[in-house]
């Protein structure tokens, strides 16, 4: 009888797909008992940190285990003396279980597609000042809305994510600490001045400037000497469209004519007014009149955003570094060969050299056999260089006669689908002292090894397969249910 295959498991969690990563740590998906979180690992072994970066991670979940809003992801339960474990040993962690959000995140849609129609747009601002209001109420400021922090859920609504630069204020008016992020950061942070609460609506009004164009920012920065900007503080509107024509005409189109364009600009110009008293609260920017116009809902928005979704992700694939920040896990699929053949069995080959890893097939027990199957090959230990954290897995090895094989294996999630790609790395044109033919050899080379890999493995690897089922929101049972095992686990002293 064939073992059992051997997962990874932190906290009796079994670990999935690599999500991100950020200065102390990364985010993975995490399944227990049939439904599927995100969890975030801090490692405390990392560079920089120390008791004030562990006290400002406690600050931070203190902050969102208060914020229960159906547009801001939820903490459900967390661990601040965890174990990682590791082929090393454990390593001390901080490991916070929170809610999914299955549907990416509004950057990728914005800067990978043509934006979004008027409707969806006041769809979205109107889940967000939803959830920023809930905040403000509480007396929370959140201090670094962008799209990259915007996630998608399973059906296509907005939830606020990484609070890492939040604010409780408990009863106090005004805040100091200069932190955001440079396009979104108001006037008064980029001029060290004390803000409050309108930090938030100036950017908020940025995002949804972005929205209304597909992702062409306003400004590049809230000051009087930037180009931009600087109209919009002496309210010279005619002036800032001069420098922006092109974004004017998008507007216009996506707004459907020149009447409903300037009411949807007017409610952006005093959302990023340059004295914030200017600016509305975030509860006044819903009496707006182009945001009490009509919004999508429901299936109906699930349908739409899917298909802008799909377009976006076809379209990362094809240029990964298009708007400058993306996922690692698409970063891999740049420089695949598209000219080489399939396998025999077309129905098991997507485009690119990637697959779909079918037969419930775990990526890290796929990545262990794939590790011993290149062993078995000759590939010796030092060549294969597998992060256990990313699910990536990096082989250089060179055949009898000299040619070398370099190739960069991912696993990634994709629309409910796990995929895995290949990735043959080119080597610069400088770094190659034979002639073209050695060249060549050394490219079949690589497509020799990554046939032997797909052989091997063909069980394991199939076509696309879409998940169309929707997914429920998370009952109180089950966040009680996780809270009880995390509990469990560490009272009984176990990883």
């Amino acid at each position: 009888m064939a073992a059992e295959p051997v997962y990874k498991e932190v906290m009796g969690f079994k670990l999935g797909q690599f999500l991100g990563h950020g200065a102390f740590g990364f985010v993975k998906e995490a399944s227990l008992n049939g439904r599927t979180y995100a969890m975030k690992v801090l490692t405390k072994g990392s560079s920089g940190w120390n008791a004030s970066e562990e006290e400002k991670v406690k600050e931070e979940i203190a902050i969102m285990q208060k914020l229960d809003h159906p547009h801001i992801i939820r903490v459900i339960s967390f661990e601040m003396n965890a174990k990682y474990p590791r082929e090393s040993g454990a390593e001390d962690c901080v490991i916070i279980v929170m809610e999914l959000a299955q549907g990416g995140n509004l950057f990728d849609v914005l800067y990978f597609t043509g934006g979004l129609t008027e409707e969806i747009t006041r769809t979205y601002l109107a889940q967000l000042v939803d959830a920023i209001g809930a905040m403000h109420d509480l007396g929370i400021a959140h201090r670094d809305l962008k799209p990259q922090n915007t996630l998608l859920d399973s059906n296509f609504n907005l939830k606020i994510c990484d609070f890492g630069f939040s604010k409780e204020t408990h009863g106090a008016s005004l805040m100091s600490t200069n932190l955001g992020t440079m396009p979104y950061q108001a006037p008064e942070i980029l001029q060290s001045k004390d803000y409050d609460f309108k930090v938030d609506v100036f950017a908020l009004g940025v995002l949804y400037f972005l929205m209304l164009t597909g992702g062409f920012p306003p400004f590049q920065s809230a000051t009087e000497t930037d180009n931009w900007f600087k109209y919009c503080s002496v309210k010279h509107e005619g002036k800032f469209w001069k420098r922006h024509i092109k974004l004017r005409k998008i507007i216009t189109t996506t707004c459907g004519g020149e009447e409903e364009m300037r009411l949807a600009v007017q409610l952006f110009f005093s959302m990023c007014a340059y004295q914030p008293g200017k600016r509305p609260t975030i509860q006044e920017v819903a009496t707006h009149d182009w945001f009490n116009k009509p919004k999508m809902e429901g299936e109906e928005l699930k349908t739409v955003m899917k298909q802008i979704v799909n377009i976006a992700m076809a379209k990362k694939r094809e240029d990964p570094e298009l708007g400058g920040e993306v996922s690692a896990a698409v970063r891999g699929m740049e420089d695949l060969d598209f000219d080489q053949e399939a396998p025999e069995d077309p129905s098991r080959y997507v485009h690119g050299f990637t697959y779909a890893i079918v037969n419930s097939e775990h990526p890290y027990s796929l990545f262990k056999s794939i590790e011993e199957h290149l062993k078995t090959l000759g590939v010796e230990d030092n060549s294969i260089v597998f992060d256990e954290d990313e699910f990536t897995m990096n082989v250089q090895t060179e055949f009898e006669d000299q040619t070398v094989a370099d190739i960069l294996v991912r696993a990634y999630k994709e629309d409910g689908v796990d995929y895995l790609s290949f990735e043959k790395k080119k080597a610069e044109e400088e770094d190659f002292s034979f002639e073209k033919t050695a060249k060549m050899a050394s490219m079949l080379a690589v497509n020799m090894l990554i046939e032997k890999i797909i052989t091997k493995r063909c069980q394991q690897l199939g076509e696309m397969k879409i998940n169309d089922v929707e997914e429920q929101p998370l009952s109180e049972s089950q966040i009680n249910d996780v809270r009880e095992h995390m509990k469990k686990m560490m009272e009984g002293g176990e990883n």
